[in-house]
């Protein structure tokens, strides 16, 4: 029996506005992963998470539905691939389901569907993307990116077209979800390492993070090509758009730092350092080597309100808080071992 992992918040910075979202974390280190409820940065000794739940090897990323009832967590696996990804009831804490993708391994990224009914999901090994019907639990439809590693998606706001960060051909593909998957993608060229992307809630514009060039790569969705590189050295590894379409933020776990852009002029606005501070409870940091004193953000996600976004310390073990409206770390919440994956609702 794996040990069950005990977090709680920690708030570490005095502020004064109350964020109540609901947090599903993946914890790919310790194989399980974590919902908080209600969570009140204010606090100086929050609540316990109200759930803690096994996944099987290698939890990656989360997704929650829109409406904010349900959770997806994509159990990806670690040197055997997996295959599963677990429904969850965000209100009770319950995993209501185990969907088995039986062909489509390595799942990865995710994003719902306005209908709080079905997902979109990448299946690395297959190269393809998937439909599934989370009440039936089953693949409905399937479409080929024509690309190696499809590791993360955006959905476009009106639901018509998919993209896929291609980590493994430097590549995003351009899915029009309305044919039958016959149709080739259409595929971009961006930087080597291309691994996250994000669309703009106003659907003009897809961001990635190409981590082994140290870049991001801006692609105009109407012309279908890159059309801004913008420097982010330290292997950036997933983008956020807040929903206001005002800011990027760009983890970049080999730099310790987030990197914050503008939408508007695409210029660098601030690093964030997302350590905990000294005394909190969280992992010890490396003392030596490349990383000492370092953290790593890497899993990222907005607040549906777009006040808080939420980054996962991989080192050590939690998730930091950054107020959007002053790019302030304002407090840390104690996540388990190797926080990953995480979405955010209402």
């Amino acid at each position: 029996m794996r040990p069950i992992i005990r977090p709680y918040l920690l708030a570490l910075l005095p502020c004064t506005a109350a964020f109540a979202d609901t947090l599903l974390i993946a914890n790919r280190g310790g194989d399980n992963a974590m919902i908080f409820r209600g969570v009140l940065e204010a606090e100086k000794a929050g609540p316990k998470p109200a759930a803690t739940f096994d996944t099987g090897s290698g939890p990656h990323e989360a997704a929650a539905s829109p409406d904010g009832s349900l959770g997806i967590v994509c159990v990806y696996g670690t040197q055997i691939p997996n295959n599963k990804l677990l429904l969850v009831d965000l209100a009770s804490g319950a995993v209501r389901k185990t969907i088995d993708l039986g062909e489509y391994k390595r799942p990865h990224g995710a994003a719902w569907f306005k209908d709080n009914r079905h997902v979109l999901v990448t299946a690395e090994m297959a190269q393809k993307i998937i439909k599934v019907d989370t009440q039936s639990g089953t693949v409905v439809r399937a479409w080929s990116t024509g690309q190696k590693g499809s590791h993360m998606l955006a959905l476009a706001p009106d639901e018509q077209r998919a993209y896929t960060a291609n980590v493994g051909d430097h590549s995003v593909s351009v899915i029009d979800l309305n044919g039958d998957g016959a149709e080739p993608a259409t595929i971009i060229k961006t930087a080597p390492g291309c691994e996250g992307i994000a669309i703009t809630p106003d659907g003009k514009q897809v961001w990635t993070a190409d981590r082994s060039a140290g870049n991001v790569s801006v692609i105009d969705t109407q012309k279908l090509e890159v059309v801004a590189s913008l420097a982010a050295p330290g292997v950036p590894i997933r983008v956020a758009i807040t929903p206001d379409n005002r800011y990027a933020f760009v983890p970049r776990p080999n730099a310790g730092k987030v990197s914050v852009f503008s939408v508007g002029d695409r210029t660098l606005v601030k690093e964030i350092d997302t350590r905990p501070p000294a005394g909190a409870d969280a992992k010890p940091l490396p003392s030596e080597g490349p990383m000492a004193n370092q953290d790593a953000p890497m899993g990222i996600t907005c607040s549906p309100s777009g006040k808080v976004v939420y980054i996962c310390n991989l080192l050590s073990g939690t998730i930091a808080h950054v107020d959007t409206a002053t790019l302030e770390v304002v407090a840390h919440t104690r996540a388990g071992e190797g926080p990953d994956g995480i979405a955010a609702a209402k």
